[in-house]
């Protein structure tokens, strides 16, 4: 029952989150941009750079973050 299929941040795997309310992110940050702003419209918004920036998001929203297991050979 994920809400969001991966991310755009590359954790080592294929990902899941499970969201209990609306979290508002885009899966680039520059050099220098901080983690979060304030957007006049959907209000907090993440700019997540890294695996440690999706972890950070994941903790200050209390999201669930699912990594799947890959397909082996006879599963596929």
């Amino acid at each position: 029952m994920p809400n969001k299929e991966n991310t755009g941040v590359d954790i080592g795997g294929r990902h899941d989150l499970m969201l209990s309310k609306p979290v508002f992110w885009v899966p680039k940050r520059a050099p220098g941009q901080p983690l979060t702003e304030q957007h006049p419209k959907y209000g907090k918004v993440y700019h997540l750079g890294s695996p440690a920036d999706l972890f950070e998001m994941a903790r200050a929203e209390n999201l669930i973050i699912n990594i799947r297991r890959a397909r082996r050979g006879a599963e596929a």
